[in-house]
């Protein structure tokens, strides 16, 4: 789709600009180093080998400037270019600019293909965006490979920085971005969000194979993965998201790009949303706009447990929804309360109830481990899953996460040990791995408690003969059969 006509107006510049061109290229970087979850938390991979929509967005947003020769270079997939392959792309294509996209678990391998692009060519201004820049950026900035950093919403920035390199321009007083001038840090403000989601074109698919990602819990497969809004207003205390301002696009634009996906080849869609389901008259209306332009796709959501409503779910099911993720996390409303996730447990006995009366598979989020705990709480958790009954269950020991009220908690126990974040934000080191915060629980037995759910719950008779009639193909069966090993083996 190209760029629409408002996407120009919302950046300063205008067509009578003489832009040089400048060769750009977006960087998904090989994450062989990434940090490790311990325990049971990596179990199920739920998205593997993703496709980067940020990265997608960007390269489809900076079309409104053909002066300009942007390439994406993806290296979460099946074969991933390793540092030659990187290196020689540097040197052919010779890029003025690159944008690496950077994620707090794969810091240490974003760092270092920035340092790689810098030992081909030190005058290469290398930028990194992603939802790290949100928690860290003045440590990510202070590294020597790094010339700045991009914070928040990231393609009316980009636009911004490039327009300003390619004439030569400096970059301060560009909203969203800090840079480094003669060794000091200067910090421009930070970007308003854009409410008005349908005026960025749909993210470039050109350069993505869809058969190369598979979502195991998919029968019908490529899926393509979208995004109908932005941003999660909620307070949940173990979240990371920072960006709290809900937006969404219209019904029309969604069900446009679900169109253009079917063009493409997709036989599925993945609407991978924090909160698809936050406004039902959103969601019956996006129904209506399916079912009236005829889209004919099989699609699945992330939602929340509340506000779910019988019409909404019975829509969902008649237009085409197959499952809905829930996150459920406790049984215990004492803790769901205390961690600000604003559900109650009957809230979740609802949603799965009605999604399993409507024909919707599910898939329910379950945590253990949050603080002060008691192992008859996070037993009746692991029981609660048991009576939910999803198709999918996913059991986490809760990981404090930088940025997070949980993780400041932590951080005032002196048994956590300190702010290894901020120290591994600073100089990271490969194969980081993450903490669980003990108090009531010790880690050892969290772990075991996991491991005996996720047996307990995928090896009964009942719960195999069902999964058994649902696979659908040789590769469905594989997918499953490599879970059920993990959890067998302890090999996670």
């Amino acid at each position: 789709m190209p760029p629409p006509e408002a996407a120009a107006g919302l950046l300063s510049w205008t067509k009578s600009d003489k832009l040089k061109n400048m060769r750009i290229c977006l960087i998904h970087p090989p994450n062989p180093h990434q940090a490790i979850f311990r325990g049971p938390n990596q179990v199920i991979v739920q998205h593997e080998f993703a496709p980067p929509l940020s990265l997608m967005y960007l390269k489809s947003y900076l079309g409104a400037f053909p002066e300009h020769e942007v390439r994406l270079l993806n290296a979460q997939v099946p074969h991933p270019p390793g540092e030659k392959e990187i290196r020689r792309e540097m040197e052919t294509f010779q890029p003025q600019l690159v944008g690496i996209t950077v994620h707090s678990l794969d810091l240490y391998d974003s760092l270092q293909t920035a340092a790689l692009v810098k030992t081909v060519d030190r005058s290469i201004h290398v930028t990194l965006g992603g939802p790290h820049l949100w928690v860290a950026p003045l440590e990510t900035l202070l590294r020597p490979e790094v010339d700045s950093v991009v914070i928040g919403e990231g393609e009316i920035t980009f636009a911004e920085m490039v327009n300003r390199l390619a004439q030569k321009q400096d970059l301060e007083g560009v909203p969203g971005v800090w840079f480094k001038r003669d060794g000091q840090v200067i910090r421009n403000p930070p970007r308003p969000v854009t409410k008005d989601l349908d005026r960025f074109p749909f993210p470039d698919r050109t350069d993505w194979d869809p058969r190369q990602h598979r979502v195991p819990f998919d029968h019908t497969s490529p899926a393509a993965v979208m995004i109908t809004s932005r941003g999660c207003p909620f307070q949940c205390a173990y979240c990371c998201t920072q960006d709290k301002v809900y937006r969404q696009r219209s019904p029309e634009n969604v069900v446009e790009e679900m169109l253009a996906c079917r063009e493409m080849g997709y036989q599925s869609i993945n609407f991978y949303d924090d909160n698809f389901n936050l406004s039902e008259k959103r969601v019956l209306e996006l129904c209506r706009e399916i079912e009236r332009q005829k889209v004919g796709l099989p699609w699945s959501c992330r939602g929340r447990v509340s506000p779910i409503t019988e019409e909404m779910i019975a829509r969902m099911a008649e237009t085409g929804c197959v499952r809905i993720h829930f996150g459920a996390e406790s049984a215990n409303q004492t803790i769901l309360d205390q961690v600000k996730k604003g559900i109650s447990v009957e809230d979740s006995r609802r949603a799965f109830a009605l999604a399993r009366k409507h024909g919707i598979s599910t898939l329910g989020y379950l945590m253990i481990g949050f603080p002060g705990e008691t192992p008859a709480q996070a037993w009746k958790t692991i029981r609660f899953a048991f009576e939910l009954d999803p198709d999918f269950a996913i059991f986490h020991t809760l990981v404090p996460a930088a940025g997070t009220a949980i993780y400041e908690q932590a951080l005032q126990d002196p048994a956590f040990g300190g702010d290894y974040w901020k120290t591994f934000a600073e100089n990271p080191w490969p194969h980081l791995q993450t903490r669980t915060w003990a108090t009531a629980i010790s880690e050892k037995q969290l772990f075991r408690m996991c491991q005996l759910a996720y047996l307990g719950f995928y090896f009964r008779p009942r719960y195999l003969f069902r999964s058994l009639r649902q696979v659908r193909s040789g590769e469905d069966f594989w997918v499953k059969a490599r879970m059920a090993l993990k959890i067998l083996t302890g090999r996670y």
